[in-house]
């Protein structure tokens, strides 16, 4: 069946094509399937890394702590 979504060529050694081949008969997925999940998975993480940095830093930066009494005035 054709596709709107756009293609992309990745080229992997012959290791890891063999685990995400047997990921995806473990998993009865096709196996663009398998790898969309694991670049979905990948991008989520990374993410979550990129926000946990940008959480350190602004708390690090002249942060103004209330008291829970100032907070609910």
């Amino acid at each position: 069946m054709p596709t709107l979504a756009p293609r992309i060529n990745v080229t992997v050694p012959k290791d890891v094509a063999t685990l995400l081949k047997k990921k995806a008969k473990r998993d009865k997925t096709s196996l663009s399937k398998t790898v969309l999940d694991l670049v979905m998975a990948a991008m989520e993480s990374d993410e979550d890394i990129y926000l946990a940095k940008l959480a350190e830093k602004r708390e690090s930066e002249s942060t103004r702590y209330y008291s829970h009494e100032e907070a609910w005035k």
